[in-house]
């Protein structure tokens, strides 16, 4: 009987070693992914602070060239319009997203310059058109864009 316990005690101090062994390498491997994700939020706040200072210098260049500027995305929708043509039209910069940028243009212009922007945004080639843009007052003007 003696030996029957000894043999269950040792069979038990092996189970329990081997669970050592497994919360030993599961531990191991918690650090090793906590450090990863301490590096990874790390490199997030890096980047996203750069990201914010770059959108700063692009908004303050933006808005302090005497020109106008629009931004689109690749399927040619509007994503970004600078405050000087804003005040320009008289309309806010929301306003221009997506399509909204055809509510400015003289309506004998608007055909032919949908046609051309889509031509452009379809095949990636660069774009430019001339065409009369309401301003705030309601008079249009003729812009090279």
């Amino acid at each position: 009987m003696n030996l029957q316990v000894s043999h269950e005690r040792r069979r038990r101090i092996h189970a329990l070693a081997e669970m050592n062994r497994a919360l030993l390498k599961l531990s191991q491997a918690l650090k090793r992914a906590l450090v990863r994700v301490e590096f990874g939020r790390a490199a997030a706040e890096r980047d996203g602070d750069s990201l914010r200072a770059s959108e700063e210098r692009f908004r303050t260049l933006t808005e302090t060239l005497p020109h106008y500027v629009i931004g689109t995305d690749t399927d040619g929708a509007v994503t970004f319009v600078s405050r000087s043509y804003a005040d320009f039209t008289g309309l806010p910069g929301e306003k221009f997203l997506g399509a909204g940028w055809m509510d400015v243009m003289h309506p004998d212009d608007l055909p032919q310059l949908a046609e051309s922007w889509r031509s452009a945004v379809k095949s990636r080639r660069p774009y430019r058109a001339e065409a009369r843009v309401r301003r705030a007052d309601g008079a249009y003007r003729w812009h090279v864009a």
